[in-house]
């Protein structure tokens, strides 16, 4: 179990800080191995930093200690999965309230400081896709619109101001989310993502594992599970039963939030 302190208020920056995070200059990042997307067809958006504030997302300027629990559970994640090209990763908690997105969020934004990875990061949360309002930017298409209206997926990410990240998030919500977490056109959509750049991460929020049946429908078609659950919130019955309604094997950790290090 990986656990993290409380998440301090922090702001969201445009970009993230070249000379805390790569070489000083393209060329030695270049020979550095570093990896940066020209996108072209994606669209780039200017984050609400107060709102981010607010949901405490992880940016350079977080507190030091905050920033070390990240990249320590970034480090776990590489020794569990090594350098797989094309991973996909759901993560998702036993209940509501236990901070999956948050930390799908920061853990996108952590990922995304690797010199050989870039990161996409999508709300598959779609009784309630939240991933943009804890960013704090405006959303009104997402997973759903590829799944239903045949939306290009280029059509529905955003570039949110960090180097190598895009996230899809937004759209209508959807009652009957399950059976289209399960269909063979979300089999063949994961894959796609996980196929067509070899470099890239791809993190799923998605709905908790014991209020349907979203978790249990995606889990199939992803490579790893992370599950996150908050001091207090859930019990250890309901944790174990979460993670014994998953795949075993696929589960690479469980992330405590709300951890009182004081």
């Amino acid at each position: 179990m990986i656990a993290t302190g409380h998440t301090p208020d922090t702001t969201l920056s445009d970009s993230p800080d070249p000379e805390r995070y790569a070489p000083r200059d393209d060329s030695s990042r270049k020979r550095a191995g570093w990896i940066s997307p020209n996108y072209t067809s994606t669209r780039c958006i200017r984050p609400d930093s107060a709102k981010a504030k607010r949901n405490h997302c992880l940016t350079p300027d977080s507190p030091g200690e905050v920033r070390k629990q990240y990249d320590f559970i970034r480090s776990r994640i590489r020794q569990r999965i090594g350098d797989s090209a094309g991973t996909t990763i759901m993560v998702t908690s036993p209940r509501p309230g236990e901070g999956k997105t948050i930390t799908a969020v920061n853990l996108a934004m952590t990922l995304a400081r690797d010199y050989e990875h870039t990161v996409l990061l999508v709300d598959a949360d779609l009784k309630g896709q939240r991933i943009h309002e804890v960013v704090g930017y405006e959303s009104s298409v997402g997973l759903v619109n590829n799944l239903l209206d045949d939306r290009p997926l280029h059509e529905l990410m955003v570039c949110p101001g960090v180097e190598k990240l895009t996230i899809i998030s937004g759209g209508g919500s959807l009652p009957e989310s399950s059976e289209l977490l399960r269909s063979t056109r979300m089999g063949r959509l994961v894959a796609e993502m996980r196929d067509r750049y070899p470099d890239r991460y791809v993190l799923f929020d998605v709905p908790p594992v014991l209020t349907g049946t979203d978790a249990i429908s995606l889990a199939s078609s992803v490579d790893y599970i992370i599950v996150t659950v908050r001091a207090g919130a859930s019990t250890l019955p309901e944790l174990q039963t979460a993670l014994d309604m998953l795949p075993q094997e696929k589960i690479i950790g469980v992330i405590l939030n709300g951890v009182d290090n004081g």
